[in-house]
């Protein structure tokens, strides 16, 4: 099968939203869009007011807070790859 270079999730070991948030804002400060892909269903307002509670999805929540989508097409180039590459690895070690 091939890629259809539609996400590329990132999930930093140990980090919670607070982290994950700092560092977005460190990337995108850089000139790269990164952003959360997935928010859980619990946190979203149709849910939230037919009473489901994002405690009761401990994991699901874990997951969400320590989770960033990448920039990724299949026209990227080798430079901007490493643009990414670098400044995401940068912004862990400004963050962690």
């Amino acid at each position: 099968t091939e890629s259809s270079y539609h996400l590329f999730l990132l999930r930093i070991k140990d980090f919670d939203e607070a982290k994950r948030d700092a560092m977005i804002q460190y990337i995108s400060e850089k000139g790269v869009g990164v952003n959360v892909h997935y928010i859980p269903m619990a946190m979203l307002t149709l849910f939230k007011n037919r009473g489901y509670k994002m405690e009761d999805y401990p994991n699901t929540y874990r997951l969400y807070a320590n989770e960033i989508s990448l920039p990724v097409y299949n026209h990227l180039t080798r430079e901007q790859l490493r643009i990414i590459v670098d400044t995401v690895a940068e912004a862990y070690e400004a963050v962690k």
